[in-house]
């Protein structure tokens, strides 16, 4: 890997694909400790995941760790997931980690695999630093009403519409980031200009319904919106859109970024019988968004 970081460090490894509270969990513990310590507080996690390497890519939360990750540590490391990586015996893994990472310290979740076949373990690690004088900790897994909080869960939660859930388990509202892209129009011909993004697909959605979010514009004032995740089915429009009307302003947001923050789901997907009937819905969306606080 040829890392050489020369002052000694406080390493938390995991995959920590999408950093809800568990994570955190193991980032915080390692930056507390690295500060008491006068250690660099390093995360190590690899990239692509191992799923996806392997060709059964899950959705992924986050399209870039690194942007949040950076908030929480003094060094990031994205390693590469390739063959020779993940032929990487344990044992000469952990000497890594010793030689070119000066590890210090190492925390883990009590979960945690790594290393040829997934042969590296927590005790493996405890019995190495053992012998190499690191300080080791393991991170039990952090439950929420009994349910472990994990990225699966997660996952579930968001594609099942839960919002509250899914940001509850994360530790921060879930988000998407996309370039605004032009549409027939419909929303502002009828007083409800959308800004509407095309997800990634390799991104995850949420389920189909219509949401109270928070848009953060390119100049970053963050504003109330309502955004629809879906068909239109009254306009006879089955290709899914994800549509933000964002509430008291009128901009032209064509091909620049705004990222979408979802907070609670305000009602699932109808098709209307008329485009008035539709207006009166909206406009009961916007009065709802209005008057919640977030």
């Amino acid at each position: 890997m040829e890392y050489n970081i020369n002052k000694h460090t406080a390493i938390t490894l995991g995959n920590f694909d999408s950093f809800h509270r568990g994570h955190r969990e193991l980032i915080d513990f390692t930056k507390v400790y690295a500060e008491k310590q006068g250690l660099l507080s390093v995360v190590f996690t690899t990239t692509p995941s191992t799923a996806e390497f392997f060709g059964k890519a899950e959705k992924k939360i986050l399209k870039n760790k690194k942007e949040i990750a950076q908030n929480f540590c003094d060094i990031f490391i994205e390693h590469p997931l390739n063959e020779q990586f993940l032929n990487t015996e344990p044992e000469q893994f952990l000497q890594i980690l010793k030689n070119e990472l000066n590890a210090k310290a190492i925390i883990v979740g009590e979960n945690y695999q790594f290393g040829k076949r997934a042969k590296g373990t927590p005790q493996l690690i405890e019995k190495f630093a053992k012998e190499n004088g690191i300080y080791f900790k393991v991170i039990e897994l952090l439950k929420e009403n009994d349910e472990t909080i994990s990225s699966t869960a997660i996952r579930d939660a968001i594609q099942a519409g839960d919002i509250k859930k899914a940001n509850s388990f994360l530790g921060y509202p879930f988000f998407i980031k996309g370039e605004v892209v032009p549409t027939a129009g419909r929303g502002a011909s009828i007083g409800f200009a959308t800004a509407n993004i095309n997800l990634e697909e390799s991104l995850i959605s949420p389920g189909y319904g219509v949401y109270l979010t928070k848009t953060t514009l390119p100049s970053g004032e963050t504003l109330k919106s309502v955004t629809n995740v879906g068909t239109k089915p009254t306009f006879n429009v089955e290709a899914p859109q994800i549509e933000t009307h964002i509430l008291g302003i009128d901009l032209n947001l064509y091909h620049k970024e705004i990222k979408v923050e979802f907070h609670e789901k305000i009602r699932p997907i109808i098709k209307f019988d008329s485009v008035e009937d539709l207006k009166t819905q909206l406009r009961s969306d916007v009065k709802i968004a209005s008057e919640i606080n977030i």
